[in-house]
């Protein structure tokens, strides 16, 4: 496989990634704005609907059709699009029927009409041609890159618009219409085979064996991921319902940018050693420097400048978020420091220590249950869902040291730093009123933010590695990859590359 062509698709996939998720995050804040909490928070109930809908009924026909040694059979990939279509018809007479019981469980009988309204979304998804997806057997993201950027721009402009004038929630019902419709449209432009539906019986079966066992996985990772939004939405306000969406909206969108890079980045380096015992450890604990140097500096930040961001992004409508920000910064970043131990599991072909990992996560639903029962606020939800992250953390490095033989002092060599610099954090807007001054906030986030990445380095046994890997990065100047040589490891300056060895 050529490596210029590696190199090149995993650059589109990356920018495209990164730039559909901003605009995601522009639509959010743009419809938060214009509708307020009690609109947003039916935004928030009919996202899990849709959500839990398409994890529930995903066979991965997609990942098949990459996958698969007949990938590029035409009658292949008819069949696909006939399972494809099949699948979002029934999630659409699915949200139909179950309109009823949605608003019942979310406290919003007169949105009934929209929980039925929007199915058509899925409707008109199941009609998406999959040859974007073929596509990428030869690495050539580009199709479905385009199809998605397009379709998010669309949405974010509807948001706008919709919002705009609507000033309800019924602007995400049009929104995710439009998104749908035209994330289709463009996926029919851009192949360059027709739609086709056909029906093979050996191909059906082969694609139920594949995606079968994934569902399980599938209602497992909502459950970790959005059953806490499910059991706030049936507790409690709409309001406070989009206070909690909206906490964990931004954590969540730098959380997980971070974890696909360390992901992305750590996989392949660690799979190309995973039968060197030596250079496997020495990698790994420099990923999770790495990874660690990124969680402390995304929580320590969120933490102690909670209350502005919220305010600045949303208004002062959606105050009460930033309680429920800070914990949920810090729960993601326990997640992404959990990226480490289980991508060095799955550079070894070990997908167990992450379900093991999930299934730790699950185990904030019986305190989160206890919090409702209590009648506790919904930060006490978020609070939960961050011990079970602590759990999922500790079990992720326990079954990674006890597999496959990394040092139980790679936990520590994360916690510490991350522990050090939430903990500054945290101490400091308690200590000094996180709402009183947005300068000594900006201050205290900055301070925190850099402490934790620099003690990480110093803790790290390998942190000329980290430092070589950071020096040598597209983005690094000449300027930027003297300080960190020169200041954390001056001993490997050598192996710098020439042009950036010489910088006078």
């Amino acid at each position: 496989m050529n490596l210029k062509r590696v190199v090149r698709g995993a650059g589109v996939l990356t920018a495209g990634q990164i730039a559909s998720q901003a605009l995601v995050f522009v639509r959010n804040v743009a419809l938060a704005r214009l509708l307020g909490p009690a609109e947003m928070g039916v935004v928030v109930a009919l996202g899990l609907t849709l959500t839990f809908l398409r994890m529930i009924s995903d066979l991965s026909v997609d990942k098949l059709l990459v996958q698969d040694r007949q990938g590029d059979d035409p009658a292949f990939q008819g069949s696909m699009h006939s399972l494809h279509l099949i699948r979002g018809v029934f999630n659409a007479l699915a949200l139909t029927l179950l309109a009823w019981p949605l608003a019942a469980l979310f406290h919003v009988p007169d949105a009934r009409w929209a929980f039925q309204a929007v199915a058509l979304a899925p409707f008109l998804r199941a009609f998406t041609n999959l040859d974007y997806v073929r596509a990428q057997r030869r690495l050539r993201y580009g199709p479905g890159v385009t199809a998605e950027l397009l379709s998010q721009a669309v949405s974010t402009a509807l948001a706008v618009g919709l919002g705009f004038l609507l000033r309800s929630y019924a602007a995400i019902v049009w929104v995710q219409i439009g998104q749908a419709l035209a994330f289709t449209v463009a996926t029919h432009l851009l192949a360059e085979r027709r739609f086709v539906l056909a029906w093979r019986g050996e191909d059906v079966r082969r694609a139920i064996r594949f995606g079968a066992p994934l569902l399980g996985s599938a209602l497992l990772l909502f459950v970790v991921l959005q059953g806490d939004h499910v059991l706030v939405g049936a507790a409690y306000s709409k309001e406070e319902l989009a206070w909690y969406g909206v906490g964990f909206a931004l954590a969540g969108v730098a959380a997980d940018l971070a974890g696909r890079l360390v992901l992305s980045v750590g996989l392949p380096t660690l799979a190309h050693v995973q039968d060197q015992p030596r250079e496997f450890a020495k990698r790994t604990s420099a990923l999770t420097t790495v990874a660690a140097m990124l969680a402390a500096t995304l929580a320590a930040g969120l933490v102690a400048s909670s209350y502005w961001v919220v305010r600045l992004l949303y208004g002062p409508e959606y105050a009460p978020a930033a309680p429920v920000l800070a914990v949920a910064a810090t729960a993601l970043s326990l997640r992404l420091i959990r990226f480490a131990p289980t991508t060095a599991a799955l550079a070894r072909g070990d997908s167990m220590t992450s379900l093991l990992a999930n299934v730790g996560r699950s185990l904030y639903l019986p305190g989160a249950l206890l919090v409702v029962r209590l009648g506790w606020s919904t930060v006490a939800v978020a609070l939960a869902g961050l011990v079970a992250e602590g759990i999922a953390l500790s079990v992720a490095f326990t079954r990674a040291s006890r597999r496959h033989g990394l040092p139980a002092a790679l936990a520590l060599q994360a916690l510490a730093p991350f522990g050090l610099a939430v903990g500054l954090a945290g101490a400091g807007a308690y200590l000094f009123g996180w709402a009183d001054s947005f300068l000594f906030s900006a201050l205290l986030a900055v301070v925190a933010a850099t402490l934790g990445p620099a003690v990480a380095l110093l803790l790290s046994p390998h942190r000329h590695r980290v430092v070589l890997q950071l020096a040598k990065a597209p983005w690094a100047g000449p300027l930027l990859q003297r300080t960190l040589v020169r200041w954390w490891a001056p001993a490997s300056a050598s192996e710098l590359t020439p042009s950036a060895a010489d910088v006078s």
